[in-house]
């Protein structure tokens, strides 16, 4: 267990920009009475380095950012080392659009928060995760979307690697590709994306993409 006069040592897994002296600054002056030391970084490997290493009490990552950057293997290892090493995760969602809401809510992340929320939600979900609780923090934003009966039957429709099919091909990946990135054959990609499209009700790639489009993904 983190000594809580220990500062809480927060890996942020993400894009590197001219902002990350902000993002840091924000982090700190939000976290009220926690103390923190900050880290940003792009890199799985740096990334792993860090949590095996027991550097790291918390990783803080957006989930899109994560589908891009690492295969379905990584993300499990990933998640795996994160438990062994008793690391929290806090999952920022920047689309609660996505007809797959539901199952990342399922997926196991200590703390998840939206866009949507303020920052009084950012607070308490750090406060949660210094706490030690075991309990997992669900933003008010994304509690309210549970609460949507008619989007949670949505999310249903597809499948984890449904989506991920359909996500990677709104970026611009061919499915060769996704087959490469997922380690799946090419005839397997392009069954779970046609299912998805059949589920999506959309019949062309042009219709996917306006989907992707008016639905937040892109």
């Amino acid at each position: 267990m983190r000594n809580e006069k220990q500062p809480l040592k927060i890996i942020i897994f993400y894009n590197t920009n001219i902002f990350e002296k902000a993002i840091c600054d924000f982090i700190k002056k939000e976290s009220k009475n926690i103390p923190v030391e900050i880290t940003i970084c792009d890199d799985y490997a740096f990334l792993c380095r860090q949590i095996a290493g027991g550097k790291i009490d918390l990783l803080l990552t957006e989930y899109y950012f994560v589908y891009k950057k690492c295969s379905t293997g990584e993300q499990k290892y990933l998640k795996d080392e994160c438990h062994n090493h008793q690391v929290k995760i806090m999952m920022f969602l920047q689309d609660t659009q996505t007809p797959l809401i539901g199952k990342i809510i399922q997926s196991g992340y200590h703390a998840l928060i939206s866009a949507q929320d303020n920052v009084e939600e950012f607070q308490n979900a750090l406060q949660h995760l210094a706490s030690c609780r075991d309990t997992v923090f669900i933003s008010k934003a994304l509690r309210s979307i549970t609460d949507d009966k008619k989007r949670m039957a949505l999310s249903e429709t597809l499948t984890l690697k449904e989506w991920e099919v359909i996500f990677l091909i709104v970026q611009g990946q061919s499915l060769s590709e996704i087959a490469a990135k997922k380690n799946r054959a090419i005839s397997t990609v392009a069954t779970q994306k046609h299912n998805a499209m059949k589920k999506l009700s959309v019949s062309t790639n042009g219709e996917l993409l306006k989907y992707a489009y008016f639905n937040g993904i892109l």
